[in-house]
Protein backbone atom coordinates (compact mmCIF):
# COMPACT_ATOMS: atom_id res chain seq x y z
CA UNK A 1 0.00 0.00 0.00
CA UNK A 2 1.44 3.68 -1.30
CA UNK A 3 1.92 6.32 1.09
CA UNK A 4 -1.24 8.29 -0.28
CA UNK A 5 -3.29 5.04 0.56
CA UNK A 6 -2.28 4.73 3.41
CA UNK A 7 -3.30 8.22 4.79
CA UNK A 8 -6.66 8.19 2.86
CA UNK A 9 -8.06 5.47 4.10
CA UNK A 10 -6.64 6.63 7.77
CA UNK A 11 -8.82 9.92 7.02
CA UNK A 12 -11.36 7.75 5.85
CA UNK A 13 -11.57 5.63 9.19
CA UNK A 14 -10.96 8.42 11.32
CA UNK A 15 -13.94 10.61 10.20
CA UNK A 16 -16.64 8.07 9.97
CA UNK A 17 -15.97 6.91 13.75
CA UNK A 18 -15.81 10.41 14.13
CA UNK A 19 -19.08 11.28 12.34
CA UNK A 20 -20.92 8.44 13.93
CA UNK A 21 -20.06 9.23 17.70
CA UNK A 22 -20.91 13.55 16.87
CA UNK A 23 -24.14 12.19 15.76
CA UNK A 24 -25.17 10.62 18.78
CA UNK A 25 -23.61 13.04 21.35
CA UNK A 26 -25.36 15.69 19.42
CA UNK A 27 -28.38 13.87 19.68
CA UNK A 28 -28.35 13.22 23.57
CA UNK A 29 -27.26 17.29 24.04
CA UNK A 30 -30.01 18.56 22.02
CA UNK A 31 -32.83 16.35 23.71
CA UNK A 32 -31.55 16.53 27.29
CA UNK A 33 -30.99 20.49 26.50
CA UNK A 34 -34.56 20.82 25.15
CA UNK A 35 -35.74 18.85 28.33
CA UNK A 36 -33.48 20.65 30.64
CA UNK A 37 -34.16 23.89 28.85
CA UNK A 38 -30.58 24.42 28.98
CA UNK A 39 -30.14 27.21 26.20
CA UNK A 40 -25.70 26.46 26.74
CA UNK A 41 -26.51 22.91 26.22
CA UNK A 42 -28.74 23.31 23.17
CA UNK A 43 -26.05 25.51 21.53
CA UNK A 44 -23.36 22.63 22.41
CA UNK A 45 -25.29 20.28 20.62
CA UNK A 46 -25.41 22.99 17.52
CA UNK A 47 -22.08 22.94 17.91
CA UNK A 48 -21.46 18.87 17.83
CA UNK A 49 -23.42 18.93 14.89
CA UNK A 50 -21.09 21.56 12.99
CA UNK A 51 -18.23 19.11 13.87
CA UNK A 52 -20.26 16.27 11.75
CA UNK A 53 -19.90 18.84 9.00
CA UNK A 54 -16.57 18.76 9.06
CA UNK A 55 -16.58 15.32 9.39
CA UNK A 56 -18.02 15.13 6.03
CA UNK A 57 -16.24 17.88 4.18
CA UNK A 58 -12.72 15.97 5.11
CA UNK A 59 -14.55 12.67 4.49
CA UNK A 60 -15.49 13.38 0.86
CA UNK A 61 -11.85 15.65 0.02
CA UNK A 62 -9.48 13.46 1.50
CA UNK A 63 -9.56 11.27 -1.78
CA UNK A 64 -8.46 14.83 -3.39
CA UNK A 65 -5.88 16.26 -1.50
CA UNK A 66 -3.88 12.73 -0.97
CA UNK A 67 -3.33 12.35 -4.98
CA UNK A 68 -0.12 13.03 -5.67
CA UNK A 69 0.87 15.11 -8.41
CA UNK A 70 0.02 15.04 -12.13
CA UNK A 71 0.57 16.78 -15.78
CA UNK A 72 -2.30 19.39 -14.45
CA UNK A 73 -1.38 20.03 -10.94
CA UNK A 74 2.17 19.85 -11.13
CA UNK A 75 3.13 20.90 -7.33
CA UNK A 76 0.18 18.49 -6.47
CA UNK A 77 -3.31 18.73 -4.78
CA UNK A 78 -1.93 19.95 -1.41
CA UNK A 79 -4.00 23.13 -1.27
CA UNK A 80 -7.43 21.71 -1.07
CA UNK A 81 -6.25 20.40 2.58
CA UNK A 82 -5.89 24.06 3.28
CA UNK A 83 -9.07 24.91 1.42
CA UNK A 84 -10.92 22.35 4.15
CA UNK A 85 -9.23 23.78 7.06
CA UNK A 86 -10.41 27.06 6.18
CA UNK A 87 -13.83 25.72 5.55
CA UNK A 88 -13.86 24.10 8.90
CA UNK A 89 -12.51 27.15 10.78
CA UNK A 90 -15.55 29.38 8.37
CA UNK A 91 -18.41 26.87 9.73
CA UNK A 92 -16.48 27.30 13.24
CA UNK A 93 -16.98 30.73 13.69
CA UNK A 94 -20.51 30.62 12.53
CA UNK A 95 -21.33 28.44 15.19
CA UNK A 96 -19.80 30.71 17.37
CA UNK A 97 -21.41 33.97 16.41
CA UNK A 98 -25.16 32.82 15.74
CA UNK A 99 -24.38 31.00 19.89
CA UNK A 100 -23.48 34.61 21.11
CA UNK A 101 -26.17 36.34 19.52
CA UNK A 102 -28.65 34.27 20.68
CA UNK A 103 -26.97 34.45 24.37
CA UNK A 104 -27.19 38.07 24.20
CA UNK A 105 -30.69 38.14 22.69
CA UNK A 106 -31.78 35.85 25.66
CA UNK A 107 -29.94 38.08 28.05
CA UNK A 108 -31.30 41.57 26.69
CA UNK A 109 -34.91 39.94 26.79
CA UNK A 110 -34.51 38.94 30.57
CA UNK A 111 -36.55 35.59 30.10
CA UNK A 112 -36.42 33.65 32.70
CA UNK A 113 -35.51 29.77 31.84
CA UNK A 114 -33.87 27.83 34.74
CA UNK A 115 -32.66 24.76 33.65
CA UNK A 116 -32.95 21.47 34.88
CA UNK A 117 -30.19 19.13 36.17
CA UNK A 118 -30.88 16.58 33.73
CA UNK A 119 -29.40 18.92 31.06
CA UNK A 120 -25.68 18.88 32.85
CA UNK A 121 -25.99 14.93 32.19
CA UNK A 122 -25.20 15.92 28.37
CA UNK A 123 -22.46 18.08 29.09
CA UNK A 124 -20.95 15.19 30.83
CA UNK A 125 -21.06 12.53 28.38
CA UNK A 126 -20.05 15.40 25.73
CA UNK A 127 -16.75 16.08 27.55
CA UNK A 128 -15.68 12.29 27.99
CA UNK A 129 -16.61 11.55 24.53
CA UNK A 130 -15.21 14.53 22.74
CA UNK A 131 -12.01 14.82 24.50
CA UNK A 132 -11.22 10.48 23.66
CA UNK A 133 -12.15 11.36 20.29
CA UNK A 134 -9.48 14.20 19.91
CA UNK A 135 -6.74 12.37 21.54
CA UNK A 136 -7.56 9.07 19.12
CA UNK A 137 -7.90 12.01 16.27
CA UNK A 138 -4.70 13.68 17.09
CA UNK A 139 -2.58 10.35 17.34
CA UNK A 140 -3.63 9.39 14.00
CA UNK A 141 -3.17 12.63 12.51
CA UNK A 142 0.45 12.70 13.68
CA UNK A 143 0.80 9.00 12.36
CA UNK A 144 0.91 9.98 8.71
CA UNK A 145 1.71 14.09 9.16
CA UNK A 146 -2.19 15.10 8.25
CA UNK A 147 -2.69 18.81 8.47
CA UNK A 148 -6.39 18.93 8.25
CA UNK A 149 -6.83 16.26 10.81
CA UNK A 150 -5.01 17.70 13.17
CA UNK A 151 -7.53 20.68 12.39
CA UNK A 152 -10.56 18.51 12.85
CA UNK A 153 -9.09 17.31 15.96
CA UNK A 154 -9.03 20.46 17.67
CA UNK A 155 -12.41 20.78 16.83
CA UNK A 156 -13.16 17.63 19.11
CA UNK A 157 -11.41 19.08 21.55
CA UNK A 158 -13.23 22.85 20.97
CA UNK A 159 -16.50 20.80 21.76
CA UNK A 160 -15.35 19.19 24.53
CA UNK A 161 -14.10 22.21 26.50
CA UNK A 162 -16.66 24.33 25.38
CA UNK A 163 -19.02 21.61 27.42
CA UNK A 164 -17.44 22.23 30.42
CA UNK A 165 -18.99 26.06 31.22
CA UNK A 166 -22.40 24.52 29.82
CA UNK A 167 -21.94 21.98 32.40
CA UNK A 168 -21.10 24.60 35.35
CA UNK A 169 -23.63 27.40 33.89
CA UNK A 170 -26.47 24.27 34.20
CA UNK A 171 -25.85 23.27 37.99
CA UNK A 172 -25.43 27.23 38.89
CA UNK A 173 -28.52 27.89 37.69
CA UNK A 174 -30.42 24.95 38.94
CA UNK A 175 -29.49 25.03 41.95
CA UNK A 176 -29.18 29.00 42.68
CA UNK A 177 -32.09 29.51 40.66
CA UNK A 178 -31.79 33.58 41.38
CA UNK A 179 -28.74 33.21 39.01
CA UNK A 180 -30.85 32.36 35.67
CA UNK A 181 -28.89 34.17 33.44
CA UNK A 182 -25.60 31.94 34.23
CA UNK A 183 -26.78 29.73 31.94
CA UNK A 184 -26.73 32.36 29.29
CA UNK A 185 -23.40 33.57 30.14
CA UNK A 186 -21.89 29.79 29.65
CA UNK A 187 -24.03 30.29 26.19
CA UNK A 188 -21.75 33.34 25.66
CA UNK A 189 -18.14 31.46 26.82
CA UNK A 190 -19.28 28.34 24.39
CA UNK A 191 -19.59 31.09 21.60
CA UNK A 192 -15.78 32.85 22.58
CA UNK A 193 -14.08 29.27 22.71
CA UNK A 194 -15.63 28.53 19.43
CA UNK A 195 -14.43 31.97 17.76
CA UNK A 196 -11.05 31.21 19.29
CA UNK A 197 -10.44 27.98 17.98
CA UNK A 198 -11.79 28.87 14.02
CA UNK A 199 -9.69 32.01 14.39
CA UNK A 200 -6.58 29.65 14.89
CA UNK A 201 -7.71 27.51 12.01
CA UNK A 202 -8.16 29.93 9.84
CA UNK A 203 -5.67 32.42 10.54
CA UNK A 204 -2.91 29.79 9.01
CA UNK A 205 -4.64 28.94 5.96
CA UNK A 206 -4.83 33.06 4.83
CA UNK A 207 -1.30 32.52 5.43
CA UNK A 208 -0.46 29.48 2.90
CA UNK A 209 -2.74 31.04 0.21
CA UNK A 210 -1.20 34.61 0.35
CA UNK A 211 2.21 32.94 0.14
CA UNK A 212 3.95 33.89 3.27
CA UNK A 213 7.29 32.76 3.40
CA UNK A 214 8.59 29.64 5.67
CA UNK A 215 9.27 30.75 9.57
CA UNK A 216 13.13 32.59 9.65
CA UNK A 217 14.80 29.96 12.04
CA UNK A 218 13.62 27.22 8.88
CA UNK A 219 15.31 29.16 6.31
CA UNK A 220 18.14 29.87 8.11
CA UNK A 221 18.76 26.21 8.54
CA UNK A 222 17.87 25.56 5.18
CA UNK A 223 20.97 27.58 4.51
CA UNK A 224 23.38 26.52 6.98
CA UNK A 225 21.94 22.92 5.29
CA UNK A 226 22.92 23.78 1.79
CA UNK A 227 26.26 25.46 3.26
CA UNK A 228 27.27 22.35 4.28
CA UNK A 229 27.72 20.97 1.04
CA UNK A 230 30.82 20.37 0.14
CA UNK A 231 32.07 22.49 -2.86
CA UNK A 232 28.63 25.35 -2.40
CA UNK A 233 30.56 28.68 -1.60
CA UNK A 234 27.75 30.92 -1.15
CA UNK A 235 24.02 30.90 -1.04
CA UNK A 236 21.59 33.78 -1.40
CA UNK A 237 17.97 34.37 -2.62
CA UNK A 238 15.87 31.91 -1.26
CA UNK A 239 12.22 31.62 -1.64
CA UNK A 240 10.16 29.51 -0.29
CA UNK A 241 6.22 29.33 -0.64
CA UNK A 242 3.68 26.69 1.14
CA UNK A 243 1.92 24.39 -1.48
CA UNK A 244 -0.48 22.85 1.91
CA UNK A 245 -0.51 23.27 5.19
CA UNK A 246 2.23 21.34 6.25
CA UNK A 247 4.49 21.11 2.35
CA UNK A 248 7.14 23.45 1.41
CA UNK A 249 8.59 24.37 -1.90
CA UNK A 250 11.76 25.87 -1.95
CA UNK A 251 14.37 27.66 -4.86
CA UNK A 252 17.78 29.52 -4.33
CA UNK A 253 20.76 30.13 -5.68
CA UNK A 254 23.86 28.60 -4.57
CA UNK A 255 27.45 29.43 -5.70
CA UNK A 256 30.85 27.59 -6.69
CA UNK A 257 33.99 27.47 -8.38
CA UNK A 258 33.62 29.50 -11.28
CA UNK A 259 36.37 27.19 -12.83
CA UNK A 260 34.36 23.80 -12.59
CA UNK A 261 32.93 22.42 -15.37
CA UNK A 262 28.87 22.29 -15.97
CA UNK A 263 28.89 18.72 -14.85
CA UNK A 264 30.70 18.87 -11.74
CA UNK A 265 28.79 22.12 -10.95
CA UNK A 266 25.47 19.95 -11.48
CA UNK A 267 26.68 17.36 -9.31
CA UNK A 268 27.10 19.99 -6.44
CA UNK A 269 23.57 21.27 -6.97
CA UNK A 270 22.00 17.13 -6.64
CA UNK A 271 24.21 16.91 -3.29
CA UNK A 272 22.50 20.12 -2.09
CA UNK A 273 18.76 19.15 -3.34
CA UNK A 274 19.65 15.56 -1.15
CA UNK A 275 20.48 17.07 1.94
CA UNK A 276 17.23 19.52 2.22
CA UNK A 277 14.65 16.57 1.19
CA UNK A 278 16.53 14.42 3.69
CA UNK A 279 16.84 17.16 6.69
CA UNK A 280 13.93 18.78 5.93
CA UNK A 281 10.34 16.42 5.70
CA UNK A 282 8.21 19.28 4.82
CA UNK A 283 10.44 20.60 2.12
CA UNK A 284 8.82 17.96 -0.81
CA UNK A 285 10.22 20.06 -4.16
CA UNK A 286 13.55 22.13 -4.50
CA UNK A 287 14.54 24.36 -7.33
CA UNK A 288 18.71 25.57 -7.30
CA UNK A 289 20.15 27.76 -9.48
CA UNK A 290 23.52 27.55 -10.28
CA UNK A 291 26.00 30.37 -10.26
CA UNK A 292 29.84 31.55 -9.97
CA UNK A 293 31.28 32.90 -7.05
CA UNK A 294 32.74 35.88 -8.83
CA UNK A 295 28.65 36.65 -9.77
Amino acid sequence: MTKENNSLNTIKKVSLISLLINFVVAIIKIILGVMGQSQAIIADGIHSFSDMISDVVLLFSAQFFSKPADDSFQHGYHKIEVIVIFIIGFLLFLVGFGTAYHAVLNLISREIVIPEKIAAIAAVISIICKEALYRYTIIEAKKIKSTALVANAWHHRSDALSSIPSFLGVLISSYFPDYYYIDSFAALIVSGFIIHVSWELVNPCLDNILDRSAPKDLIDKIYKTVLETQGVLGSHKLRTRYLGPATLSIDLHIQVDGNLSVDKGHNICGEAKAKILNKFEEIIDVIIHLEPEHD
